[in-house]
């Protein structure tokens, strides 16, 4: 229904993936990706694609801003169609630049993920 509703329906993907690898192969192919949910931002930002989270949720607020994409994310109260297709034409347009901070941003994270183990044992060992 909400396809429908929109201008643009024939640039819209509604795909049901069956697994993990097969839904990261799909997001890596599209234009953009828009969503409330922070797994296909991470793997939409991961395929190199352009993500938009619209989200009350820190943990998306916050995977967006490890990016180095705050403006990206929107509360859905300011989700209005202005914001909100300021933010989708950022992306469909630039999106090159997005990429790179795309890169940046995943770079850190997975950086930051490899350290994790460490810091988890000298914190056991701290007590």
């Amino acid at each position: 229904r909400v396809v429908d509703r929109m201008h643009h329906a024939s640039r819209v993907l509604v795909h049901q993936a069956d697994d993990g690898a097969e839904l990261h192969a799909v997001l890596g192919n599209v234009d953009a990706v828009v969503s409330t949910r922070l797994h296909p931002l991470i793997l939409a930002a991961t395929a190199d694609t352009p993500v938009v989270g619209i989200t009350a949720k820190p943990k998306v607020r916050s995977f967006m801003c490890a990016l180095g994409l705050p403006e990206l994310v929107l509360s859905p109260w300011a989700a209005s169609l202005p914001p909100l297709a300021r933010a989708i034409d950022r992306v469909l347009t630039e999106p090159e630049p997005v990429r790179e901070q795309l890169r940046r941003g995943i770079a850190a994270q997975r950086a930051a993920a490899a350290r994790n183990p460490a810091v988890a044992a000298s914190s056991l060992r701290r007590g």
